[in-house]
């Protein structure tokens, strides 16, 4: 088993946007794990986690500064988070809003 479409090296995204993992390994039904800081990751309200046939997806909602990490997708034997078969990894960069509201102020009062 292994990844025929890893994970981007990196994603941008800006804070309160929407962010989309996606990776593809090379056979059908193989059980993938999303992990952050080691721990895996469970959906909640902005967390959404889908498999399709060989297709493996994290969606994060309303990104914010905390989810400033390294996300991986771990392929694993049967059921057991602990037996990786193989995984990739992908760095999450986050742009802050309050950048943006630095500068529309800097130009109003340029005005």
């Amino acid at each position: 088993m292994s990844f025929v479409r890893e994970l981007d090296e990196t994603y941008t995204v800006i804070e309160k946007e929407t962010i989309v993992l996606e990776c593809e390994v090379n056979k059908e039904h193989v059980n993938c794990v999303w992990k952050r800081y080691g721990k895996v990751i469970e959906e909640d309200d902005r967390i959404k986690i889908e498999s399709f046939g060989k297709i493996h997806r994290l969606t994060i909602n309303d990104v914010n500064l905390q989810d400033k990490q390294t996300i991986s997708c771990s392929a694993i034997k049967g059921r057991k988070i602990d037996d990786e078969i193989a995984s990739t990894s992908a760095k999450i960069i986050i742009k802050g809003l309050k950048f943006n509201y630095i500068i529309m102020i800097n130009l109003l009062l340029i005005k």
